[in-house]
């Protein structure tokens, strides 16, 4: 466990947690967390176990390294520098895949968190579907909209009679690497205290109902003991992919940061 000293009244407790999974033998998630700048990052691979784990590592690093510095400018506003992040990652990934044909089809789902230093404002960027909630009194909320073909023929009002098997959920209409074009969205949230915010992959979401994830993040218990429980869940449901997790507690009882994950940068 980490810990970091913040001397303003509100502090961050975080826990993250990922997992292959019990079918696939790989995982090809990634995540990272920086402290300094308060950024959460999370991929979901694809194209194959070094291909996939790989799109995901470009994305997570590339989203982060260009962050970092649009960030200093301070004419950049923070859906600007989001956006401008991603596409970077995505430039990337492309910019590998054509290097080397076993990297062909490789590509990436990507959802970043970025809370504003007062913690009060949170903006939310992804591309494909892993997903961003909200937790607040009581209730859960969903701050995306996952990029698949089913959203995107349901956003158009064509969605047949009988659609429960077609188009299928599971089916990207955009992700990093494996799109020419992408459009990320970004979104700003206006938040209080004593919410929690929760990233996953699709490893949790096909596995655990919303209502189960609410159980869970309902718990007193601190962020990482959640993660764990939340993708143990996953895993006794059959565990069909891999399984990341990241929570956000922000609290107003305390002064510090107390932070526990193996892809930290503090």
């Amino acid at each position: 466990m980490k810990t970091f000293e913040n001397k303003k009244t509100t502090k961050i407790i975080v826990g993250a947690k990922t997992d292959p999974g019990i079918v696939r033998e790989h995982n090809e998630d990634n995540y990272l967390i920086d402290t300094k700048i308060n950024l959460f990052l999370l991929a979901d691979g694809m194209g194959g176990h070094l291909a996939g784990e790989l799109a995901s590592k470009i994305a997570i690093n590339s989203t982060h390294e260009n962050f970092i510095k649009l960030i200093k400018e301070e004419r950049i506003t923070p859906d600007m520098i989001l956006k401008e992040a991603i596409y970077y990652a995505h430039k990337a990934i492309r910019n590998k895949a054509s290097e080397d044909i076993s990297y062909h089809d490789m590509g990436s789902t990507i959802i970043a968190a970025y809370l504003t230093s007062e913690l009060d404002t949170l903006w939310v960027g992804h591309v494909g579907d892993s997903r961003a909630y909200l937790f607040h009194n009581s209730e859960l909320k969903l701050l995306t909209v996952d990029h698949t073909l089913f959203n995107q023929v349901k956003l158009a009002n064509l969605l047949p009679e009988e659609s429960s098997k077609w188009p299928p959920k599971n089916i990207l209409s955009q992700a990093l690497g494996t799109s020419k074009i992408i459009v990320p969205d970004v979104k700003k949230f206006n938040i209080g205290k004593n919410n929690s915010i929760m990233l996953c992959s699709d490893g949790v979401t096909n596995m655990l109902s919303e209502n189960i994830i609410l159980e869970y993040l309902s718990s007193s218990s601190h962020p990482q003991i959640i993660c764990e429980e939340i993708v143990q869940a996953a895993n006794a449901q059959g565990g069909k992919d891999n399984i990341t997790v990241i929570i956000i507690r922000i609290n107003q009882k305390g002064v510090n940061k107390d932070i526990i994950s193996e892809n930290l940068i503090d």
